[in-house]
């Protein structure tokens, strides 16, 4: 049984000591076949407005809309517990 063991190990170390062949060689000798450049765009030139200059009419800069809670998509079945809120401030 020793023997047959040694001979199985034997077996297997000597298979892995063979030399590998490569499956995927790099044969190519045309450095440039490909050339990728990546550019963005120019970016427009913002408008800058000093804080003591007020701005009115139609070049005035927009307000964003305040966010407005959502209702939910489908109302919550009976006997499922949710979790409690506070109503919202400034809603109306």
């Amino acid at each position: 049984m020793v023997a047959g063991s040694l001979a199985a190990h034997a077996l297997v170390l000597a298979i892995l000591a063979l030399p590998q062949v490569s499956g995927f060689a790099d044969r190519s000798d045309d450095e440039d076949a490909l050339t990728v450049t990546l550019e963005r765009p120019p970016k427009p030139l913002a408008r800058r407005v000093s804080p003591s200059v007020s701005v009115s009419g139609p070049e005035a800069l927009p307000v964003p809309a305040r966010p407005r809670p959502r209702l939910p998509a489908l109302p919550v079945p009976p006997g499922v517990a949710t979790l409690p809120t506070r109503p919202a401030i400034g809603t109306g």
